[in-house]
């Protein structure tokens, strides 16, 4: 049987670094091409919920997600730093 699910079709991470490490722009690049993926899949599925953005140094990431709930729309500010 098949999985479908929307983490399946997400590539993997495979670079092990943080913020301090040497590595980090490769994490961070393989975390873009993750988050690209999943925006472009929830696009196609007219599922979209977040909007989000990360500083130059992808340490902070700001943005803003949303659910609609009895026909009203409740959004909530987003940040977090890595």
């Amino acid at each position: 049987m098949e999985d479908n699910s929307i983490v399946n079709k997400i590539p993997n991470l495979k670079t092990k670094a943080g913020p301090r490490d040497a590595s980090w722009p490769d994490r961070l690049k393989e975390e873009y091409l993750a988050l690209i993926e999943l925006v472009k899949l929830n696009q196609e599925d007219d599922n979209e919920w977040f909007q989000i953005e990360p500083e130059n140094d992808g340490k902070k990431w700001k943005g803003k997600c949303w659910y609609y709930y009895n026909f009203q729309k409740y959004e909530f500010d987003l940040q977090f730093e890595v």
